[in-house]
């Protein structure tokens, strides 16, 4: 059954920020190949020229958008800095980024180029069939990727019918994805005002990269509104 989106009463704060979402299924994730490379490396070129300093990143409308977002509801962008901002931070820093498997790199380049906040998960972990989009209330927290927990206090979340898994700005290890992946949930965050064209195209190459480096099937999609 596909899944569903809702919004919780704590997150109709979040005026109109869209999450496009992409199941795949008959996915064959490996540690890395010759796409995944290329994705990659052409994905860093892009933001190196893209971001040559922190003012041009700063500026960027994408975001300045989800940091504008967090901050007319009352959350704190620099406590839970979206991962498009927080990979492009790296390389105008020179750190790069880390390699993990061939979803997350396709996935953490896909935010990177865009600037949009970007997740997968392993959809056979996710429970239930709805995909709730809630704020973290105090004492609220989950193991993240790194297997350390972390508190969920003030962050906007994904959750399933058993808990948060995930968000704009950190990850569950729950749900997160392993070499042994078959099914995935990629979901991008756009802020207000993101032309609903880019996000559009911000999803079909994702496919398109999802196709190409871990030969997945791209089973459904569509774009969920809050507010």
């Amino acid at each position: 059954m596909p899944l569903s989106f809702s919004t919780d009463e704590s997150a109709k704060k979040l005026k109109r920020l869209s999450i496009g979402h992409i199941e795949f299924a008959e996915v064959k994730n490996e540690k890395s190949n010759e796409v995944v490379d290329s994705v990659v490396d052409g994905a860093i070129a892009l933001a190196k020229k893209k971001h040559p300093d922190m003012d041009s990143l700063l500026s960027d409308k994408i975001i300045a958008g989800m940091r504008s977002l967090l901050s007319d509801a009352g959350l704190d962008s620099s406590k839970t800095r979206p991962s498009g901002e927080a990979l492009a931070r790296r390389i105008v820093k020179g750190k790069g980024i880390y390699r993990i498997n061939a979803v997350v790199d396709v996935n953490n380049s896909i935010s990177l180029i865009t600037g949009f906040p970007c997740g997968v998960y392993d959809l056979e972990k996710l429970e239930g069939n709805e995909i709730k989009i809630t704020i973290g209330k105090p004492g609220q927290g989950y193991v993240n990727l790194q297997g350390e927990p972390s508190s969920a206090n003030g962050k906007i979340l994904t959750a399933d019918s058993r808990s948060p898994f995930g968000g704009p700005a950190a990850d569950s290890r729950r749900t997160g994805i392993t070499l042994d992946t078959e099914s995935v949930l990629m979901l991008i965050y756009a802020p207000p005002d993101s032309p609903e064209d880019l996000l559009r195209g911000t999803m079909d190459k994702a496919t398109a990269f999802m196709e190409k480096a871990a030969g997945a099937r791209k089973i459904s999609s569509g774009i969920y509104r809050t507010g």
